[in-house]
């Protein structure tokens, strides 16, 4: 009847290219405009459908297409506009409860209980969801563990705390390195190891050994520093072990 639907089952709809085009399962969607709303071809079963089956797609041997009739990937989503075109959700909610997607990079015949590596949104119960990255150490059987999380007020941790990016600030095994207010922290070094130093020699460079004191090291040795002095007893505030060559004015106040 026009505007209903029909059902139409075809066994043989003759020998023609254009009578074996029928030869399959349809639901038509009437007279109005002669469109099919659900059917399974005769050749090899693909499965078209135009409602929420599956959002007007089709399931093929390539794969599932959702308003995609031609699937490039074993899941096809095609959207017309900007929208979200996948949703995963957990209705169990509240804090730590997650929803994520799992990485098979193998097969293996015990199963798929270790995935290679897994991306979840852990809830953290304000409303809000972490997006945390898991990987494992080689073998079938290494549990996963998460390598980095991007927190969902924006700050970033990697690999447990390893180097952590959190409040603007860069943190090296939970001890912030670089930040906003001052731009290098680092420990305070030794007499005879920089805090600041370089590759080739980590004896040369830069260290704070007391309040107030700056020391400059060569290959392990205090060579000069700078401190506050004081007056009781009078302290010197610059000491330079060996010669001091300066190029230019020098203007002693005393």
């Amino acid at each position: 009847a026009k505007g209903g639907h029909n059902f139409i089952v075809n066994t043989d709809g003759g020998s023609t290219a254009a009578e074996n085009a029928y030869d399959h399962f349809t639901i038509w969607q009437g007279a109005v405009d002669g469109r099919k709303l659900y059917h399974v071809t005769n050749s090899n079963g693909d499965v078209h459908s135009r409602g929420s089956l599956n959002a007007g797609g089709v399931v093929t041997g390539t794969g599932l297409g959702i308003n995609e009739d031609s699937p490039l990937s074993p899941v096809h989503v095609t959207v017309t506009s900007s929208q979200t075109a996948l949703t995963l959700q957990n209705t169990q909610g509240g804090t730590g409860a997650n929803v994520g997607l799992d990485f098979l990079t193998y097969n293996d015949s015990s199963g798929y209980a270790n995935p290679a590596a897994r991306i979840s949104a852990v809830d953290d119960g304000l409303s809000g969801a972490d997006l945390t990255f898991y990987g494992k150490a080689s073998g079938i059987a290494g549990a996963l563990s998460a390598i980095m999380t991007v927190k969902a007020k924006g700050d970033v941790e990697v690999n447990s705390g390893d180097l952590d990016v959190i409040s603007g600030a860069l943190q090296l095994g939970g001890t912030t390195a670089i930040a906003s207010t001052r731009r290098f922290y680092a420990s305070n070094g030794t007499t005879v190891k920089a805090a600041y130093s370089f590759d080739g020699d980590s004896g040369t460079g830069i260290s704070r050994t007391s309040a107030g004191r700056l020391d400059f090291l060569s290959s392990g040795v205090v060579k000069a520093y700078i401190r506050t002095g004081t007056t009781n007893p009078i302290s010197d505030t610059m000491y330079v072990d060996g010669q001091l060559g300066v190029n230019g004015k020098v203007v002693w106040n005393c």
